[in-house]
Order: structure tokens, then sequence, then C-alpha cells
């Protein structure tokens, strides 16, 4: 029974030995203490120092796999000297450009504004403050731009003739008998609605628009889209909101003008 457990523990030993002494079989024997061993990395270094000759004018290094010859170039040195002032080649060095001091009022503005949006007053009141003052230049400038023209209709002034054109239904005007009474009474604001209304009426007839007395002027342009009339008739909208919301001054000369405007698009409506 001993003689098994020392067998097997026998065998246990060798296999766990055998393992080392393979991978060790190619092994280097032990030299002496005054013997190196040297990597090939160590003898291509001894072999490039050995083979390195010096000339005059090229220097030669002998590689490990090439041999061709490199050429060592000196550098003019007047050249180098060129290329050491020019400053093109001083990167980092550049002098930033000095602040206009439109620049510098707008850099002083940011900061204070920077230093407006850190205070405590403006966390607590001064957003809400300034959240309520753009809300209300965005409605200033869509009621401007008719976008709000629904909810905030517009009433033509007193003409002093006693004629509210806005609330007239275009079907029922003599445009002719009412243009030439503005005309006799000078108020060619009034005459210049009246022929603007004399055109929708005109589109209507013509099927090209639908009049309603609350559509706005951009409406009736939006229905006019893919008609090469839709840009003279634009025009005359622009020419007609100047005199008439603007209060752009028209006087006999200008209202002529604005006169053959409006008749060179109602002729060319009718052919």
């Amino acid at each position: 029974m001993l003689l098994k457990r020392l067998f097997l523990c026998f065998l246990l030993t060798a296999c766990l030995v055998a393992p080392v002494w393979a991978q060790d079989s190619t092994g280097v024997a032990p030299g002496s203490g005054n013997d190196v061993v040297k990597s090939p990395e160590d003898d291509a270094h001894e072999a490039t120092a050995d083979s390195v000759a010096a000339s005059r004018d090229t220097v030669v290094y002998a590689a490990i796999n090439d041999r061709t010859p490199i050429t060592v170039r000196a550098v003019d040195a007047e050249k180098l000297r060129d290329i050491q002032g020019d400053r093109a080649y001083r990167y980092g060095t550049d002098v930033p450009p000095t602040a206009s001091l439109w620049d510098q009022f707008w850099a002083w503005f940011w900061y204070k504004v920077g230093e407006l949006l850190r205070t405590k007053a403006y966390r607590n009141v001064g957003q809400y403050v300034l959240i309520v003052a753009v809300a209300a230049l965005v409605v200033w400038l869509l009621y401007k731009a008719e976008v709000l023209a629904n909810l905030f209709p517009k009433r033509a002034k007193n003409t002093g003739l006693g004629y509210e054109t806005l609330d007239e239904n275009i079907h029922q005007i003599n445009f002719s008998d009412r243009i030439n009474e503005a005309v006799d009474a000078r108020n060619y604001r009034l005459a210049v609605r009246l022929l603007y209304l004399q055109t929708l009426k005109g589109l209507t007839d013509s099927g090209l628009i639908r009049w309603q007395p609350d559509k706005t002027n951009r409406q009736y342009a939006y229905e006019l889209t893919g008609n090469p009339k839709r840009l003279g008739f634009e025009q005359l909208t622009t020419q007609f909101e100047y005199a008439w919301y603007g209060d752009f001054p028209v006087d006999e000369v200008r209202f002529g003008l604005i006169y053959q405007q409006f008749k060179q698009f109602n002729e060319l409506e009718k052919s």
C-alpha cells in the first residue's frame, strides 16, 4: 500500500516537472562570470558605430538593411536668418488687433447685461418683466403685419364725407362717383382706398378671389398664388397700406402716379 502511494507521488511530480523542463530545453548553457549575453539590437548598434565613415562633405551611416548613403547638407546661414525674421513663421506671437470704441462699447454693454442677469432682483422679478415685454413686442409686430387683423380690426378714419369704406359692401359702391367725390375734396387717401376696393371687386367678379369683409389683404394675395397678377396686386397693396394705414402723405402728383398703377392693373385684368 505504501509502495502504491510512493509510485503515485512520483508520477504526479513527473507530470509537473516535465513541461518546465521542455520549455527550458533550448536554454543557453551557463557561462563564466566574465561572459556577457548580447541581444540582436546591441549587435546592430555596434555594427552601425563601427561602420561610420566621416568625410568633409558626406557622412555615411551603415544601416542594418539599407546601404544607401545619406548626404547631409548644411543650411544657408543667410536664408536661415531670413526665415527666423519672417513674421509669418512666428506662431502664437501675433498681437491681437486693438478693439475699436464700438467694440468696447458692446463688450461693456454685454458685461453689464451679464451682471444684471446675475442679480437677485432679476431672478425674483426682472425675468418676468422681461418675458412680458418680449411677449408684448411680438404681439405688436404681429399686429403691424396684419397677422392679428381678425382679432384687432382697424377702422377707417373719419374722412369728412360721412363715408366709412371699411364697412361698405364693395358690390354696392358706385366707385366712379365716390372716387370723383374724394378727388374733388382733395382727400387722396380716401381715393386710394376706393381704388383698392374697386380692384378687389374686379378680382372677385373675375373669380380670382373671394371677397369677405373680415379678410386681410395678405389673404387676398395668397389666393392669387400661381397667378401672374399676384405681383402687381401686391404692389398695389403696398401703395394702399402706405397711404391708408401708414399715414404717408399723398398729394395730387403722388395720387396721379398711384392712379395710373391701378388703372393699368385693372385694364390688364379685363384683357
